[in-house]
Formats: C-alpha cells, sequence, structure tokens
C-alpha cells in the first residue's frame, strides 16, 4: 500500500492507494481535476479545516432563528386579536434581528479574510451598557414566549477596550443560556461593572441543579450540561466554550458560580479594564 497525498482546497489528504502515486496531478476525471473531485471514501484530512468559523456560525444562527420563530408566534398570537399595533411591533424587531445576524455574518467572513481567524479582534472604545441592550433585544422574544423575564440593572456609562461585534455575541449567549435554563416566571439579570482594573459583564439566572463540576467542563467544545433546560431545543455544548474564546482573546476569563449564597447561577465575563 502506498500514501496519496493530494489537496483539497489548502488542506493536504492523506489516503491508502494501491495504485501508482502520480508525480504531479492524477488524470482528470470527468474533465474535471482530482484535486476538486478527488474523494477517496478512506479520505481524511490530515488538517481539518477551522471547525471554529464552522462551529461559531452554525451555532450563532440558532440564537437568531429560535428568536424569529418566537416573533412568528406573537404575530400570529396578535394577529388573532386583531392587534395590529403589537404585529408592527414584532415586524420591526424581526427587521432588527435579521440586520444583527447580517451584521454577525458579515464580521466572520471579514475576519477570516482578513487574518483567516473568524475571532480575529477589530478592538475600539465601546459602550458596555449599549452592547448589553442589544444582546437582550436579541433573546427578548424568545424570553417572553418562555415567559422569562429579562432585567438589567441601572448602570453608570461604562466603556472597555474591546471588539463590540464578538463581545455581543458573546453576552447573548450567556443570557440564552440563562433563559433556557429558567422556569417561567422567572427571571433572568444581565449587567456590567468596574471592579478594580476589571470589568465584569455578569448574567445571573435561578439555580436549576446544575452542578459546578459540569458548568465548569462546559467551557470545553461539545459539552451538553445535565441540568434539566425550560426550552424545547437541543443543546450541543457550544455557547459557554464561545464565551471562554472571546474572553481569552480580549486578555480576559470567564468565572462560574454554579450557586451563589442567594441561591442564583451566576456566569461572568471578567475583562481587563
Amino acid at each position: 500500500m502506498k500514501s496519496l497525498f493530494f489537496e483539497v482546497g489548502k488542506t493536504m489528504v492523506h489516503t491508502q492507494h494501491a495504485q501508482t502515486v502520480w508525480a504531479s496531478d492524477p488524470p482528470p476525471v470527468n474533465g474535471m481535476p482530482v484535486s476538486i473531485l478527488g474523494r477517496s471514501r478512506n479520505t481524511k484530512p490530515s488538517n481539518p479545516p477551522n471547525i471554529n468559523a464552522l462551529a461559531i456560525v452554525a451555532h450563532d444562527l440558532r440564537g437568531p432563528l429560535s428568536s424569529l420563530s418566537s416573533l412568528i408566534e406573537l404575530v400570529e398570537s396578535h394577529a388573532e386579536r386583531q392587534d395590529g399595533a403589537r404585529v408592527v411591533q414584532c415586524t420591526q424587531r424581526a427587521t432588527d434581528i435579521i440586520s444583527n445576524l447580517e451584521g454577525m455574518l458579515n464580521s466572520v467572513l471579514e475576519r477570516v479574510r482578513a487574518c483567516g481567524d473568524p475571532l480575529g479582534l477589530r478592538p475600539a472604545m465601546i459602550d458596555l451598557p449599549q452592547i448589553l441592550h442589544r444582546a437582550m433585544s436579541q433573546y427578548a422574544p424568545v424570553a417572553k414566549t418562555q415567559s422569562v423575564a429579562i432585567s438589567m440593572p441601572d448602570e453608570a456609562p461604562l466603556t472597555v477596550w474591546g471588539d463590540g461585534q464578538l463581545l455581543q455575541q458573546a453576552v447573548e449567549n450567556l443570557i440564552g443560556n440563562a433563559i433556557k435554563h429558567s422556569a417561567p416566571d422567572e427571571t433572568v439579570t444581565c449587567g456590567a461593572f468596574r471592579d478594580n482594573h476589571q470589568v465584569v459583564i455578569r448574567v445571573t439566572n435561578r439555580c436549576d441543579g446544575r452542578s459546578e463540576l459540569n458548568l465548569q467542563r462546559a467551557i470545553r467544545p461539545f459539552i451538553n450540561l445535565s441540568g434539566k433546560t425550560h426550552a424545547d431545543s437541543t443543546s450541543w455544548g457550544l455557547g459557554l466554550w464561545f464565551v471562554r474564546l472571546i474572553a481569552e482573546r480580549h486578555g480576559g476569563r470567564i468565572n462560574i458560580n454554579a450557586r451563589d449564597p442567594d441561591g442564583n447561577t451566576v456566569v461572568s465575563l471578567i475583562l481587563p479594564a
């Protein structure tokens, strides 16, 4: 058996082949180069493509799609009651969510094109409470359909040097995760404050039984949590991992407290001030 290497995009592929290894490109198949078509059933990439970009896009499509689905339910409910004003409000909110989604997708593509990294930072001085309000707005429809409230304490103006798009995505993941693990009539709280030489973004929800060990494990990809979810959705175990990656890119970290003295689960994104 001899080894055959050929190129798929920019990834070298290795497969076992019983025939001769061509010194140059192998003969075309149906007029198409094997470097494009060539796929042995046993072919496996030795250097797989950047799974971060694929996982980030796939995972972060789920939040906006869930919000749009919730808005459709609300529109149907308002339409049945002939509440035209509420229908218009939901339509405008859907437009905002789609616009935000387009911005997120464009951001990922621009980062990959510029530096090959979907999490490459484009830092600037940002208004953090504004980022939190935007993230909360994105998940408001989901929270409403699940009868979960989202609150944000009155905060003093707070700026931080960071990537606004990435930080908003991180906060959206934290809020979405908290809503998913909240029972009806409970409240998810999101806030930010300065603590000495750090800026802390904190999302809190009522403790749902997830253990400290499970929550710490969940900062690795594809780790599903054992706590009960109150949303009818599949968890892929990527949200907290994604938040951890964004925190680390900013020189920060993620801190998890499964049960604080008030009986809440608290997840904090900690950034250098």
